[in-house]
């Protein structure tokens, strides 16, 4: 695919230089933070030799110690988000969280951190017509992300495709392939169409979202790294329902892939999102509903037969 050159006008202009100063991941994007070294050095956190209670966990999700659950909560919450460098560094965090403490939940996560560096990257590599938009897409999709995550952590609102995502990661009957090939379904199928529509993206910016979406295949293999280094769950078959399409055939037959490959994915997305502001809003909703529901059948089947 041809890349668009940046457009020198349109760049994101560079964070003042004293926030820099106090953000770490501004400082060292490699070094990743949770965003609580202040509380620390406060002294914030349990008192020495007094037992710290454990929020009780539900299904395979193991219980954590209430200061671990306040931080997800507080890295969790859409209401205090300030942009996509501030959006990288709290995904970092709870994938680090997660992870140390084997909360299923985080599946997606895992992936998304691969993902969120990867768009934060390529708006300040400047590789878009309006880096501008590309900047408030990558803050508003994360946003969505955070608010259902935040809703599931405090009892609050969440979609119903998340509500499906947190259900099957709390099941310990469902493999922890299909829970992060349902939260890849959600964000893309149900959550991306949203996103392009709230930041009102006009259809001058096509070209712009076509090329976001390669970003997703060019960290694919940190993608397939990150889930089995965090989670111990290999993602290379499944992946095949986005990339190469087999694994659809497997269930639904042959040829049924080219429906479902993930340039197709995209596209549909970008034609959601253009219904979505207008009249046709509320048919555009029922095809997103209807898209997401039957990726879910189709990852119930993979997983059923094994494949996954």
């Amino acid at each position: 695919m041809t890349r668009i050159q940046a457009n020198n006008n349109a760049a994101v202009t560079p964070r003042p230089e004293a926030q820099q100063a106090n953000d770490p991941v501004a400082q060292n994007p490699q070094r990743h933070t949770d965003g609580f070294e202040g509380m620390r050095k406060m002294g914030g956190g349990v008192t020495q030799g007094t037992a710290e209670p454990n929020v009780p966990g539900s299904g395979r999700v193991p219980s954590v110690p209430a200061s671990v659950h306040a931080q997800m909560v507080e890295l969790s919450d859409p209401s205090t988000l300030k942009d996509m460098y501030d959006l990288r560094r709290r995904i970092r965090a709870l994938d680090r969280l997660m992870v140390a403490h084997k909360d299923p939940r985080g599946m997606f996560t895992s992936l998304y951190r691969v993902i969120t560096n990867g768009a934060v990257d390529s708006v300040e590599k400047g590789i878009y017509q309006d880096n501008e938009w590309g900047a408030k897409l990558t803050h508003e999709f994360g946003r969505r992300y955070l608010k259902n995550l935040h809703g599931d952590l405090t009892g609050g609102e969440v979609t119903g495709a998340w509500k499906s995502y947190y259900k099957q990661a709390k099941d310990p009957s469902v493999s922890l392939e299909r829970v992060a090939g349902m939260g890849a379904n959600v964000h893309l199928v149900a959550d991306l169409p949203r996103a392009l529509a709230a930041i009102d993206s006009p259809k001058e910016r096509r070209a712009d979202f076509m090329l976001f979406g390669d970003v997703l295949l060019d960290v694919y293999p940190e993608m397939v790294a990150s889930a089995k280094d965090g989670h111990g769950a290999d993602m290379d078959p499944l992946f095949d329902l986005f990339f190469v399409g087999d694994a659809i055939d497997h269930v639904a037959g042959q040829g049924t892939a080219t429906r479902f490959v993930y340039q197709g994915i995209r596209r549909k997305a970008w034609d959601a999102s253009q219904a979505l502001q207008d009249f046709r809003a509320p048919a555009a909703q029922a095809e997103v509903d209807i898209s997401w529901r039957g990726f879910e059948r189709i990852l119930a089947g993979l997983d059923g037969t094994n494949f996954i």
